[in-house]
Parts: C-alpha cells; sequence; structure tokens
C-alpha cells in the first residue's frame, strides 16, 4: 500500500514538473519571431542599401506571413521586422546590433 503511494506521488510530481515546462513554450510559440538588422537610411551608403537590401527583407518577410510565418519546431510563426538606422557608420552599426541583440531580444 505504501508502495503504491510512493508511485503514484512520484507519477503526479513528474507530470506536474513536465506541465510546468510545457507550458512556457507554448507561450513563446505564440509571440512572432522577431528579426533584427541594421540598415543605411542615411549618409553615403543610403542609395545602395535601401535599393538592394531592404526590399529583400521586406518580400521575404511578407511572403512567410502569407504562408503562414516561419516554421519553428514544426509551429508556424509569424515574422516581425526590426530594423535600426546605421547612418552609413560602422560604430553605429555596431552599437545598433549590440541592442537588437541585447535590450531588443531579436
Amino acid at each position: 500500500m505504501v508502495q503504491a503511494n510512493r508511485r503514484l506521488v512520484i507519477k503526479s510530481a513528474a507530470a506536474a514538473v513536465g506541465a510546468m515546462s510545457f507550458a512556457p513554450g507554448l507561450m513563446a510559440q505564440s509571440a512572432p519571431v522577431r528579426i533584427g538588422y541594421s540598415m543605411s537610411r542615411t549618409g553615403p551608403w543610403t542609395g545602395g542599401a535601401q535599393v538592394s537590401q531592404e526590399p529583400n527583407y521586406l518580400l521575404w518577410a511578407e511572403q512567410q506571413n502569407a504562408a503562414g510565418g516561419l516554421d519553428v519546431k514544426g509551429v508556424k510563426r509569424q515574422i516581425e521586422l526590426i530594423s535600426s538606422d546605421d547612418r552609413s557608420d560602422t560604430e553605429t552599426v555596431v552599437r545598433t546590433y549590440e541592442k537588437l541583440m541585447g535590450s531588443d531580444k531579436v
């Protein structure tokens, strides 16, 4: 009898731990995938960057979202693009990516 109760307690505890570890994953999967990039919107590199790079990023995200989103571990998630002006300045590019990866969590 004691052995059966012990097994029941262990099984219940294992089920509870499993459910708690699974629940946060469900919430994260419904959130969009945030993808960040730096773009020269001002400065000497403006023309090439806005004409050749950004339209490709926007088109890709639009097509992926129209198809249901990006497949992440079997779950379709929408794409959210986060862009910043780097002013065609190398130091600004570095700071921008540090911010994107750090506080912006992309």
